[in-house]
């Protein structure tokens, strides 16, 4: 069995703040956010808690792209996480 995500290097960066009291800019590249993201959706979707709940989604929410109706949250969120796949 293929892993669903493969870690290539860990960065640890600090959560101080600078003097404005912002955080410091991690400079995580886009794609690299993305990715994270995606993966992140993929995880939850196969998780043996979450994978077999069900979702409604209410008829206003069409405007917004979304069909009416019981969905699985498993297979609604590897569908989002293939859908963001860059």
């Amino acid at each position: 069995m293929e892993p669903i995500i493969k870690i290539k290097k860990i960065k640890i960066v600090s959560s101080k703040s600078n003097k404005k009291g912002e955080i410091i800019n991690t400079k995580i590249k886009k794609h690299e956010k993305m990715q994270a993201l995606v993966d992140t959706l993929r995880i939850i979707a196969v998780d043996k808690h979450l994978k077999d709940k069900t979702v409604l989604i209410p008829d206003d929410c069409e405007k917004y792209g979304f069909a009416k109706g019981d969905h699985n949250l498993g297979k609604l969120l590897y569908f989002l996480a293939d859908m963001l796949e860059e």
